[in-house]
C-alpha cells in the first residue's frame, strides 16, 4: 500500500516504531548467537518481531508483513525448543531483518515499500521449518562432486597416477598459492564506477533527543572491541571462528545502527565489511594478515566518520570511502585480499640514488641567502613568490575567520559573520588548491561546506559554533604545518622569508603573529 492512501500521522508512527523494534531485535540476534540458550533473548526478539507484523498488517504492507510473519514463526519454533539455535537459522534471521530494515527506508523515502523480493528468504525459513534441511542441498551437492574424483582413482588407472601426480603437485602450488595472494588482484573495481563522493554534510536521522549521542556512544564502543578482536586475530593466525564471528557482529550491529540514522558513508562501508567476513565464517575464504590489515584500515576510517558527526545537530560530514570500498569488493569476489600496489612496488629497493653525493656543486646555493627570490623557494617546485603570496593571504584569512568565530560568539545570528567566515574558509580552500596542499584543501573544503550548510537550511549556528571553532582549529594546525614545510630547509626559513617579504609588500610584514595566535 502507498503512503497516499495512509493516515499519515499513523504512517509517520508506523516508520518510528518499526525502526525502534528493528534496532532492538538485531543486537538481540547478535547476543543469541552467542549465547543460543537464553529464552529471555528470544522473547525479547519475538514480541518486537511480532508487533512489526501485526502494525504492517493493519496497514497493508503486504511485503513487511509477510516476511515479518515467517520470521515470527522460526522465532516461535525457537522459543518451543521445537528447533535449535543454529549458525543457519541466525544468518536467515540477520538476513530477513536487513530486507525488512530496506523496505522500511523505501517506504520512508518514497512512501512504497518499493520491488525487493523477499520470496528466496521466506522460502529458506519455510525449508527449515519443516525440519531444518537448509543444510541438505548444499551438503549432498559437495559429496556428489567429490565422489567422482574417487571412483575414478581406484579403477584400473589407480596404479600410473601415483607417478606423475607427485610431480605436477608440488610445482602446481607455489605458483597459485604464493604469487597470487600477495601481487595483484584479479578483479579490478575501478572507483569512478562506485558511487560518487559528495564532500557537503549532510543531516543524520534522530529518533528521539540523545538517540545521536547514544549511537556514537555505542558505536566507540564496538570500534574498541573491533580492535582488540582483529589484534587478537592477527596474533593467532586464522583463529577460532567465535573469534571470526565476533568480529561480523560488530561490523553487521554498525551496519544496522548507521543504517537508522541514515548515515551513507558507514552504513556502506561495514555493508562490505560484513559481506567480506561472511564469506570467512562460510570456510570460503581464510582470515589471511593482509585481510586483517584491511578490516584495521576500515575500522580507522569508520572511527574517522564517527568522530566527524556533531550529535548535537546531528550532521555528518562525509569522507572518501571509495578506495576501501573497492579493496573490499574486490577481496570478496576474488577471494582473497591483494596486497595494495604500493606494498607491490616497495618489494625491489633500488640502491641506486647512492651516487648521487659525487655533485659537490650543490653547495654553491647556501652562500645565495640575501636575495629572497632564491632562497624562498626551499620545498622543491615552489616559486618563491607564490610561496610568499600564499603565506600572507593566509594570514589574513586566519584573521578573519577568528573575528568571524568571536562575532558568532557574540551573536550566533549575524548573517555578516556567518558570510565572513565562509568566504575566508573559501578563500583558504582555492588558495590551498592552487599550491597544491590537498589535505589543507580538502579540510578547509569540508569546514566550509559546513557553513554552507547551517546557511541554506537555516540551521541555528549556535548548536553549529563549537563543532566549527573545532574544525577550524583543525585547519589552523594544519596550516601552520604546511607553512612550516613550506619555508623548511634553509638556514634560517623563518627569519629569511619574513625579513624579504615587507621590503616588497608592507602588508604581509605582521604575518607571522596571525599564525602564532592561530596556533
Amino acid at each position: 500500500m502507498s503512503q497516499d492512501f495512509m493516515d499519515p500521522e499513523l504512517f509517520a508512527d508506523f516508520i518510528v516504531e518499526a525502526k525502534e523494534h528493528l534496532e532492538t531485535i538485531e543486537p538481540n540476534l547478535l547476543e543469541l548467537e552467542r549465547n543460543p540458550g537464553n529464552l529471555s533473548l528470544l522473547n525479547d526478539i519475538f514480541r518486537p518481531m511480532h508487533s512489526l507484523k501485526g502494525a504492517s498488517g493493519f496497514l497493508g504492507l503486504n511485503a513487511i508483513n509477510g516476511l515479518a510473519h515467517k520470521a515470527e514463526n522460526i522465532l516461535d519454533e525457537l522459543r518451543k525448543g521445537n528447533i535449535p539455535v543454529n549458525p543457519e537459522i541466525m544468518d536467515v534471521i540477520l538476513s530477513a531483518t536487513d530486507i525488512l530494515r530496506t523496505i522500511i527506508e523505501n517506504l520512508e523515502q518514497t512512501g512504497v515499500e518499493g520491488e525487493i523480493d523477499t520470496t528466496p528468504v521466506i522460502a529458506r525459513i519455510a525449508v527449515l521449518l519443516d525440519g531444518g534441511p537448509a543444510v541438505a542441498p548444499a551438503a549432498p551437492a559437495m559429496p556428489a562432486a567429490a565422489d567422482f574424483p574417487p571412483e575414478d582413482e581406484p579403477a584400473p588407472r589407480a596404479e600410473p597416477e601415483p607417478a606423475p601426480a607427485p610431480e605436477p603437485e608440488p610445482a602446481a602450488p607455489p605458483p597459485a598459492a604464493k604469487p597470487a595472494q600477495p601481487l595483484a588482484a584479479k578483479t579490478i573495481i575501478n572507483i569512478e564506477d562506485l558511487p560518487p563522493y559528495l564532500p557537503d554534510p549532510y543531516p543524520l536521522t534522530s529518533i528521539g533527543e540523545g538517540h545521536m549521542a547514544d549511537f556514537m556512544e555505542e558505536a566507540r564502543e564496538i570500534i574498541e572491541r573491533l580492535n582488540a578482536a582483529l589484534l587478537e586475530l592477527e596474533a593467532t593466525g586464522d583463529g577460532p571462528n567465535e573469534s571470526i564471528n565476533d568480529i561480523f557482529r560488530y561490523f553487521h550491529n554498525l551496519k544496522g545502527n548507521s543504517g537508522i540514522i541514515g548515515h551513507k558513508e558507514l552504513n556502506g562501508l561495514t555493508h562490505e565489511a560484513e559481506t567480506l567476513l561472511n564469506r570467512v565464517r562460510k570456510g570460503e575464504m581464510v582470515a589471511t594478515p593482509a585481510m586483517v590489515d584491511l578490516l584495521l584500515a576500515v575500522v580507522d576510517q569508520v572511527e574517522a566518520l564517527v568522530t566527524t558527526i556533531d550529535a548535537a545537530t546531528s550532521i555528518a560530514v562525509p569522507q572518501d570511502i571509495r578506495p576501501l570500498v573497492a579493496r573490499l569488493k574486490q577481496a570478496s569476489e576474488d577471494g582473497y585480499v591483494a596486497e595494495p600496489e604500493s606494498a607491490q612496488a616497495a618489494d625491489e629497493p633500488e640502491p641506486e640514488p647512492e651516487p648521487e653525493p659525487a655533485p659537490e656543486p650543490a653547495s654553491e646555493p647556501e652562500p645565495v641567502r640575501p636575495t629572497a627570490t632564491d632562497a624562498a623557494p626551499v620545498a622543491p617546485g615552489y616559486d618563491p613568490e607564490d610561496v610568499a603570496v600564499f603565506e600572507s593571504t593566509i594570514d589574513q584569512q586566519l584573521l578573519f575567520m577568528t573575528q568571524a568565530l568571536a562575532g558568532l560568539n557574540e551573536n550566533s545570528e549575524s548573517k555578516e559573520m556567518v558570510d565572513g567566515l565562509y568566504r575566508a574558509l573559501v578563500t583558504i580552500q582555492n588558495s590551498s588548491g592552487y599550491m597544491g596542499l590537498t589535505d589543507l584543501k580538502v579540510q578547509a573544503e569540508r569546514t566550509a561546506g559546513l557553513v554552507d550548510t547551517g546557511r541554506k537550511q537555516g540551521l541555528p549556528f549556535e548548536l553549529l559554533l563549537d563543532m566549527l571553532r573545532q574544525e577550524c582549529s583543525i585547519l589552523g594546525d594544519m596550516i601552520a604545518s604546511a607553512l612550516g614545510k613550506l619555508r623548511a630547509g634553509t638556514g634560517a626559513p623563518a627569519a629569511a622569508a619574513t625579513a624579504e617579504l615587507p621590503q616588497a609588500e608592507p602588508a604581509p610584514a605582521p604575518a607571522p603573529a596571525p599564525v602564532a595566535q592561530a596556533q
